[in-house]
């Protein structure tokens, strides 16, 4: 497809506004420079300030909230069990050191697990942590020639769409799946999913549609209409707090209980169908254990 954008904007057959227009980005590649090696505090020193720092609670928030749905999500693809407490926060607690890194090395973002790289575990069916780490050394290596990453950044936009679509289906699908654990011939839950699916899907758009004129949110002090907008249009977080509540203030039914009682044992089935195997999966090796404890010696 990449291909062909590049043919029809040669031909002159797409429209200068056109997405599918390869030249609308070309000026990336011819601007940027052939070999660019990143360094610490190249925009200058790290200054921290209360307001800064309450600005990006939410965004931090709400990339923690997708990072664990990320790994609950690539367990499930990979045919792992659940990763207990201490896996999920020692994830999140490399994902803010990784963070932490990067803002030392100019970049503007922060670092979060992809959804994209989820999906592509279960499209591909390679599991390894082999494969991530040599994929994420090579990814190291090539970052550096800025003329290679330009030529990626000219991909079109219905082109990204359209792999973007297709990662991010499977990830729609495996949530789903969750589904299967509760009775959807009961009301109650029907309805607690309709309202989260629902208001988690409208809500963040409205709230972004209206953003930009600060119509509705509208307090004394802009730093707080930023931290409410941030919240307001995370859909996941929306949908997610929605269905908490009504999941926690709407009584059960009969139906509900026994339903309970049947997912209960069928959670139990799947755990001890799996090998104790699995149990070494997230476990971290002695050795590096060991070379872990000899850095924090320097900062403890």
């Amino acid at each position: 497809m990449w291909i062909a954008c590049v043919y029809m904007t040669s031909n002159n057959n797409l429209l200068p506004t056109d997405p599918a227009n390869t030249d609308s980005k070309s000026g990336v590649f011819h601007n940027s420079q052939i070999f660019r090696l990143p360094y610490p505090f190249q925009w200058g020193w790290p200054k921290f300030s209360l307001t800064s720092i309450m600005a990006m609670l939410p965004a931090l928030f709400i990339s923690i909230v997708e990072s664990v749905g990320n790994f609950y999500t690539c367990a499930k693809i990979a045919n792992l069990k659940t990763p207990p407490a201490n896996v999920v926060n020692r994830g999140i607690g490399v994902q803010g050191i990784s963070s932490i890194l990067a803002g030392f090395l100019g970049i503007g973002s922060g670092v979060g697990v992809s959804s994209e790289n989820v999906g592509n575990i279960g499209i591909t069916q390679v599991c390894s942590r082999n494969v991530i780490v040599y994929a994420a050394c090579l990814m190291i290596l090539i970052s550096p020639f800025t003329k290679l990453i330009a030529l990626l950044v000219t991909l079109p936009d219905p082109v990204l769409g359209a792999v973007t679509s297709i990662l991010l289906v499977l990830i729609t699908a495996v949530a789903l799946s969750n589904l299967q654990f509760i009775n959807l011939n009961s009301i109650r839950n029907m309805y607690i999913l309709g309202m989260s699916m629902f208001f988690g899907l409208t809500l963040p758009k409205y709230f972004l549609s209206v953003s930009v004129n600060n119509s509705l949110i509208n307090t004394k002090y802009e730093m707080m209409n930023n931290i409410i907008s941030v919240y307001l249009s995370s859909g996941m977080l929306i949908g997610g707090l929605i269905g908490f509540v009504l999941d926690n203030t709407i009584p059960d039914d009969e139906d509900q209980k026994l339903n309970g009682d049947a997912y209960q044992a069928a959670d139990n089935k799947v755990k001890k169908s799996i090998d104790n195997e699995n149990d070494q999966i997230y476990s971290i090796s002695d050795r590096l254990y060991e070379k872990i404890n000899y850095l924090l010696t320097f900062f403890v």
